[in-house]
């Protein structure tokens, strides 16, 4: 604040100049300025140059009356600059990578990527220098469904479409400290240097790290509104690639003879992109890229005559098998808008979408029944292939199954995570060929432990599940729901589904796998973690007073989204590591809340009565219940981010007048940070017996949106 100059007048129209205020730096890093020997009267302040850098100039007059033997100060307390501003319309723009637009590939989408916004007071830093500092705020923002990120509407939220077609209300803020603003309300950046990093792909993306750094710098005009962000045009860009992987199996009569010149359609469910894709002279068929084989060689040639007049699929009425070329490239890169991506050899032919696979008849395969399943892709599958092993024509008495495992909670295809919860749910999805239909079958299933090769155990007993159905076609599927409790589990743990197919008690067909990734299920352990901070001063010290707040912000992952949890915080004294008391009874808050993410944090605050709090130190222990059954624990009294210590500060008794004044703070040599915090520090006050006049002085201190909290917490 230093480096304003307050011009002193004798009218209110401040045109007759009689003195000026330069401020500088006093000990609190607040603009300090004064004049002596002015005499008696009454007269007009007014700021004329703002300070060095980083605040607008005030438009104020204030009017003050010098009185004999006495201080005037300026707006009776202090004065105030509002700090410089720039209000963003756009921050983020999100695109695919390999079309440069804001429309995703496949079922996949730019909605709800979560970046982090650090926002360093430094001017101009480096990423290096940034990693020394502590960031004066911090936000963790999300896109909308276009892949942006609007500033001007971090406060509100907008319509996401899930993977199943509904849609639910986000808001655009996902955590982190109030947003700073203009006096008009608009939300804006102050200067400053600000890092930006992707801290959650979206769905069927995979992550961009890179931690994008950018400036805003001050400008050379008196108003708080500045416009000198160094982003990309538009926003900043900051583009993810889809998930891609490739399909592999090999194609067979009832286990014997390798089928070649086999055509099988391969469809998108999400766009309707299909291509076909033709069995080589040993029955393979892939959609990998070789260098006899990629991508952008005569890329889907096959589907030509497949194809209707108006562009969809018609099954041909004579079938030329001597144009079926099992080496045209295989690609699909629909978007939603209908505009596609060019093949690129070096990544896998199919995006993040499930797909349907139908074999097409031909002489071949004419006296067997057809086999169609269904093929998730999702981010697990990325550079790797999809193999299907062996897909054998058979008759309808031999029959066959596959299986696909995901998380029945989020009922999504793609989630083949679970937490380790009181109440996890697991699908499996079993699709069958070769069926007798109105036939009655079973399937019954049971949970592997990956690790040990045997059953997964709960209470020592196994987890299995069946399922009757009488299937109405040959192939089909079938959803097998497995209900158990996990919340046992403490540590990273697959499972794997093994599924077997009866019909009249008598095992038909089986699928047991314990490398199939897709009968795979990842557990993720339930852990929390916390940090106390008294209320008034935002970190690990506070101030006895009649009352205070501590404040536990508590961190936590595993969780079920959709799911009531409760937390319950038990405050500890950490000299007797025992319960602190009140009135005899032990303080215990609890708080319930419903994440929205399995991963996140929630605040939990304590109140009691501290004015015996002196020289002593409170731990917050706490406890995660779901459904009245602990799943997490976080009781350390070790633990310092757990810990509020309190004590009285010592400190100077602030000055009540008298004739010998104090002498100003000599002004700091180096020009300060910018800051966020306003200050109302103690005035030097002055005098002198031997003459009539007076001393007249200004304080100038930060002020602008947002302030206040911050200001009455680093008071403290």
């Amino acid at each position: 604040m230093a480096g304003a100059v307050y011009g002193v007048y004798a009218d209110s129209a401040c045109t007759k100049l009689v003195r000026e205020i330069r401020t500088s730096l006093n000990g609190d890093a607040d603009g300090y300025g004064r004049i002596d020997e002015m005499p008696i009267g009454s007269y007009w302040v007014r700021e004329t140059k703002r300070p060095l850098e980083g605040y607008a100039l005030d438009s104020r007059t204030y009017a003050v009356t010098v009185a004999d033997r006495s201080v005037t100060r300026v707006n009776t307390t202090a004065v105030s600059d509002k700090a410089k501003l720039n209000p963003l319309s756009l921050l983020i723009q999100k695109k695919d990578a390999q079309s440069g637009q804001s429309h995703a590939q496949g079922a996949a989408t730019l909605g709800d990527a979560h970046f982090r916004i650090d926002y360093y007071a430094a001017k101009n830093a480096s990423l290096d220098a940034l990693k020394t500092l502590e960031p004066q705020a911090s936000w963790v923002v999300r896109t909308n469904d276009e892949g942006a990120f609007l500033l001007d509407e971090a406060e509100g939220s907008f319509t996401h479409t899930l993977a199943d077609g509904t849609t639910e209300e986000l808001p655009y803020k996902v955590a982190g400290d109030a947003f700073y603003k203009l006096s008009n309300g608009r939300i804006a950046l102050p200067i400053g240097t600000y890092a930006i990093q992707e801290v959650k792909a979206p769905r069927g993306y995979l992550l961009d790290e890179t931690v994008h750094v950018r400036h805003v710098t001050d400008a050379d005009t008196d108003g708080e509104i500045i416009e000198t962000f160094d982003a990309e045009q538009n926003g900043d860009l900051v583009t993810d690639r889809v998930a891609r992987t490739d399909l592999r199996f090999m194609k067979r009569a009832d286990g014997a003879a390798k089928l070649a010149g086999i055509p099988f359609k391969l469809t998108s469910k999400t766009t309707g992109e299909w291509h076909i894709l033709v069995t080589d002279k040993n029955g393979l068929a892939s959609t990998e890229s070789t260098p006899g084989h990629p991508h952008d060689a005569n890329t889907n040639a096959n589907d030509a005559q497949f194809t209707a007049p108006d562009g969809s699929f018609q099954m041909p009425l004579t079938l030329d098998t001597e144009a079926l070329d099992a080496t045209a490239g295989i690609w699909f890169g629909l978007n939603a808008e209908g505009a596609s991506v060019a093949a690129d050899n070096g990544l896998g032919a199919l995006p993040f979408d499930t797909y349907e696979l139908e074999e097409l008849r031909c002489p071949a395969n004419a006296i067997f029944e057809m086999i169609r399943d269904e093929i998730v892709v999702d981010e697990s599958d990325e550079g790797l292939v999809v193999d299907l092993g062996t897909l054998n024509n058979t008759g309808t008495d031999k029959p066959t199954i596959r299986t696909s495992a995901y998380d029945g909670l989020s009922d999504d295809l793609y989630d083949t995570q679970i937490s380790a919860d009181t109440k996890a749910v697991v699908i499996d999805r079993v699709t069958y060929s070769g069926l007798e239909p109105e036939e009655p079958y079973l399937l019954r299933g049971t949970l592997m432990d990956k690790a040990t090769g045997e059953p997964f155990l709960v209470n020592e007993e196994e987890v299995t599940a069946e399922l009757e159905f009488t299937p109405e076609d040959y192939n089909g599927y079938a959803n097998v729901t497995f209900a158990f409790d996990a919340s046992a589990i403490t540590e990273d743990t697959n499972l794997v589904i093994f599924e077997t197919l009866l019909q009249d008690g008598v095992e038909v067909a089986s699928h047991r796998d314990l490398a199939d990734r897709k009968q795979t299920i990842a557990v993720s352990p339930i852990a929390i973690g916390t940090t106390a901070v008294d209320a008034a001063t935002g970190t690990h010290e506070g101030v006895p007073a009649e009352e205070v707040t501590i404040i536990d912000t508590v961190s936590y992952q595993g969780l079920t989204p959709g799911e009531e949890y409760e937390l319950s915080a038990v405050l500890m004294d950490k000299e007797e590591n025992a319960p602190w008391l009140v009135e005899g009874k032990v303080v215990m808050v609890s708080h319930r809340f419903i994440p929205e993410e399995s991963s996140g944090t929630v605040d939990v605050e304590i109140t009691i009565p501290g004015a015996n709090l002196d020289g002593v130190s409170l731990v917050v222990f706490e406890s995660l219940l779901h459904d009245d059954i602990e799943v997490a624990l976080h009781a350390d009294i070790e633990d310092e981010g757990q810990t509020v210590s309190y004590a009285y500060p010592d400190l100077p008794l602030p000055p009540t007048g008298g004739d010998e004044p104090e002498k100003p703070a000599e002004p700091e040599a180096d020009e300060p940070e910018p800051t966020r915090v306003a200050r109302t520090s103690r005035l030097a006050q002055t005098g002198d017996e031997s003459l009539t006049v007076i001393c007249l002085v200004a304080l100038l201190a930060v002020a602008g949106a947002g302030a206040a909290f911050v200001a009455y917490r680093k008071r403290r």
